[in-house]
Formats: C-alpha cells, structure tokens, sequence
C-alpha cells in the first residue's frame, strides 16, 4: 500500500521529467548489472564491479533522481535480467569480440574504468540491455505522469 501511495504521489508531485528519466535509466543499469541484489550472494556483483555500482548510486544521488522511482526500477530490471540474463551474455559479446573491442579494451584496461567489470560479457551486454530498459520505462512514466498530470 505504501509503494503504491509512494508512486501515486511521484506522478502527482512536483517531479521534474528529468529526474523521472534519470531514475528510470540508472534503476536500470544498476539492476542489469549481474550479480548485484541476490539473496544467496552477498557480494558477488560487488566483487565484479566495485566501481559500477558505486558510481551509479552516486549518481542517482548527486543528480536528484527520484528515489521512488530509481529502486521500483531497479527491481523490475533485476527481475527481467534474470530472465534476460543468456541474451545480455550474447549482446556482450557481440561487443567485447565484435566491433567495439578496441573500445572496450581501453576500458577494461582505464585507471578507474577497470574497475567496473566490463571485462564480463554479461556486464557490458547488461549496461546496454539496462540503458535501453531504462529509456523505454522513462518514457512510459513520462506518458504516464503526463496524462494523470492533466
């Protein structure tokens, strides 16, 4: 009942589109990222990518995302991740072997870059599964808020 209020009140509220977007988009990296919130593994995804999961928490608090909606976004991608998990593996390894190696060993090989974890097929097809889940639920909410706000 709360996180229904909670979200009555996001698409009522005074929430900007842009930390509507936001939100979306970062809930939806950070629950692409394999590993990370699973009950049996406390750690895991942290282990793999200390950097990632760091960086995007900070910025969907340094960027004023909505933290409604950034953690109702993180766990619908996390549940749709597990489902998705074979095909983000394939889509990272399209691009770690494919055309954007060269790229991609540059930040594998980066100061801070190394360590995100995008050495994992699963994490660098994850950040763009995520990227894209994030931008097409940003703007269903958009939609969303834009009709009950008129």
């Amino acid at each position: 009942m709360f996180l229904l209020r909670k979200i009555g009140s996001v698409l009522r509220g005074n929430a900007s589109p842009l930390q509507i977007m936001l939100a979306t988009v970062l809930g939806g990296l950070l629950g692409f990222v394999p590993g990370f919130c699973l009950p049996g593994d406390l750690g895991g995804g942290f282990l793999q990518a200390p950097a990632l999961i760091l960086l995007l928490l900070i910025l969907a608090l340094v960027w004023n995302a909505n933290l409604a909606l950034f953690g109702l976004t993180l766990l619908v991608s996390k549940m749709a991740s597990f489902a998705m998990l074979p095909l983000s593996y394939r889509i990272g390894r399209w691009l770690l072997d494919g055309p954007l190696q060269e790229t991609f060993r540059g930040l594998i090989n980066g100061p801070v870059t190394a360590w995100c974890g995008l050495e994992y097929y699963a994490t660098a097809g994850g950040l763009t599964m995520g990227l894209g889940f994030g931008m097409t639920s940003g703007g269903v909410m958009l939609k969303v808020m834009k009709l009950i706000r008129s």
